[in-house]
């Protein structure tokens, strides 16, 4: 009986709920294998990129990717079901991309001591090998067909769990062809065309069917509202009935082929599959999945990859650059340069070739490739001092610069972000927005707050709860967060508040009036030790007053007997 309530215990989700301006705690069943169908990688997704700016802000985001989630995760359920190989292949997922690296290290490995050049011809591609266990048909071969398999079950485990759409394809090549106005657009548009199942909503008003006169009664007005109210509710839950509160097919999660992971994915297994007739040239492509499912590798590539497109037009300024100053070298300079040495000039394309490859990679730009002594486009020297120098100071020294500070600076942005992820996970509830000290100070501790009464997860459970649920088995609660999800109202986040805090006012209060009383006791003491401080300084004055009134007498009394014994 024990481990019954043990197993219902760790199995049962609390969350707060802010209904109608009162704070609710909400108690539910959350089914073990929806903790198996939620995978890390997706809550470590989630944790880092949901939008962390105002409360407001990331509750919403978070519960439109609550939305994506709880479809992948019925998707997934759906995969797992199919059969046992889909099942073993996302269960051990991350066992084959982990196998994959590792072959790929180890082939790569061996082939730095086994190759060496061939010697009958310079140009030949096939390389000859120190050791003959190399050969084909030895250990190359079944290290070669060992890494296919896995590479193969990696590419297929990744579009099981994000198959293509062509949905996702269409957004991307409107995106590429027409702006993200146009994509945005399109997006609004399909959003409209599937809410609620594809059917327009039209919710009946009773308001609109009275008189004048009945308006003017607060009562009917009221009665009126709430029977809209009413009307409103029935048509949700219908549609929520008709189409899920969370339609699998509108919120999953969309990938195209032209996806940077999908792209990736094709061409890592098409490495592998020539692996063994390129002799083990593409085998080092694989090398790049160690970045896959890496953070700290992922936000290298994409402090290059997230400005893209500034970086596309640093380097089209640059070229534009290099090609006018490519025209000076062409008309003037083109003879004096050495084919022998790469100082191809023929052309202007071939001009311009080695304008471009030369002055990017020489140190001091076309000034250190071109010859010293030629002077010939110009009487004076000067005229060579200031091209090399314009060269110089604004494609090398400018131009680079502005691309390599691009690129250090989307890495600090992208350090600066996970270092301020960080600290707002440590020190702020993600719910509802208060700082940890407030829970140190007034309630049972962060982590125990975090984690037992405004857990993130617990929120999702409870949305994927609903979802599994018949409409018209709703309690009170439950119909009135399913009908803020089905609207996209997410006013019931208990923002800036907490059960654990309702007594937080009261008890400053408290400590208020405390210090209040406190400082009236300090004042009160001040003043009794005023008063008998002015009380020992007037019997100090009177004891004084005395000692010099018997002090003069004694005086007098002494000068009139020695005027007696002088008249003596």
């Amino acid at each position: 009986m024990a481990s019954v309530f043990e197993k219902i215990a760790e199995n049962c989700g609390v969350i707060e709920i802010m209904m109608h301006e009162q704070l609710q705690k909400v108690h539910f069943y959350i089914e073990p294998e929806w903790k198996n169908q939620l995978r890390t990688e997706t809550k470590e997704t989630l944790l880092w990129s949901v939008n962390r700016g105002s409360t407001s802000d990331s509750v919403r985001d978070f519960a439109v990717r609550s939305k994506a989630i709880i479809a992948d995760m019925k998707y997934l359920k759906d995969v797992n079901d199919y059969s046992i190989f889909t099942r073993l292949l996302l269960e051990y997922k991350a066992f084959i991309n982990h196998m994959v690296i590792v072959l790929s290290y180890a082939i790569n490995f061996l082939m730095l001591i086994v190759w060496k050049a061939p010697l009958e011809e310079f140009r030949q591609e096939k390389p000859d090998y120190m050791y003959e266990f190399w050969e084909e048909g030895g250990v190359f071969l079944t290290l070669w067909a060992i890494h296919l398999v896995f590479t193969s079950l990696a590419t297929i485990a990744y579009f099981v769990a994000f198959p293509p759409s062509t949905r996702a394809l269409v957004d991307d090549l409107v995106r590429m062809f027409f702006g993200a106005e146009a994509l945005e657009k399109r997006q609004q548009k399909w959003a409209k065309k599937h809410a609620s199942g594809g059917k327009t909503t039209n919710l009946p008003t009773s308001t609109a069917a009275l008189s004048e006169d009945d308006v003017q009664d607060d009562r009917k007005v009221a009665l009126a509202e709430a029977q809209d109210s009413v009307f409103k509710s029935q048509q949700i839950i219908s549609s929520i009935n008709d189409t899920q509160l969370i339609d699998r097919t509108a919120y999953r999660t969309q990938t195209s082929l032209l996806d940077p992971l999908s792209f990736y994915h094709l061409v890592f297994l098409a490495s592998s599959a020539f692996g063994y007739v390129t002799y083990g040239y593409t085998l080092a492509f694989p090398l790049l999945h160690i970045v896959v499912g890496n953070q700290t590798l992922s936000r290298v590539i994409q402090s290059v990859t997230k400005n893209g497109v500034t970086l596309m037009y640093v380097f089209l300024l640059m070229g534009v650059g290099v090609y006018i100053f490519n025209l000076v070298v062409f008309a003037f300079m083109r003879k004096d340069l050495d084919a022998l040495h790469g100082g191809y000039c023929e052309t202007l394309a071939q001009c311009f070739t080695t304008s471009m490859r030369y002055g990017l990679l020489s140190g001091g730009g076309l000034g250190d490739f071109l010859p010293q002594e030629n002077y010939a486009f110009h009487d004076q020297n000067f005229a060579r001092f200031f091209f090399d120098l314009l060269f110089f100071g604004l494609i090398t020294t400018i131009g680079l610069n502005v691309v390599f500070g691009i690129i250090v600076d989307t890495f600090s942005e992208l350090r600066d972000d996970k270092y301020r992820t960080t600290e707002l996970m440590n020190s702020q509830c993600f719910i509802c927005g208060r700082q940890s000290h407030d829970f140190q100070r007034y309630g049972t501790g962060f982590r125990h707050h975090i984690r037992h009464e405004h857990n993130m997860w617990n929120y999702l459970f409870y949305f994927k709860h609903l979802d599994a649920m018949d409409a018209n088995d709703y309690n009170a609660i439950e119909q009135f967060v399913a009908e803020k999800l089905f609207t996209e109202v997410y006013d019931f986040f208990p923002i800036n508040t907490a059960l654990c805090l309702q007594n937080m006012g009261d008890t400053e209060e408290e400590e208020l009036q405390d210090i209040k009383t406190d400082v009236r006791r300090i004042l009160e003491m001040l003043e009794k030790a005023r008063q008998q401080e002015e009380e020992e300084d007037m019997q100090q004055k009177q004891a004084q007053a005395r000692q010099m009134g018997s002090g003069g007498g004694q005086g007098i009394t002494g000068n009139r007997n020695s005027t007696i014994l002088a008249e003596e």
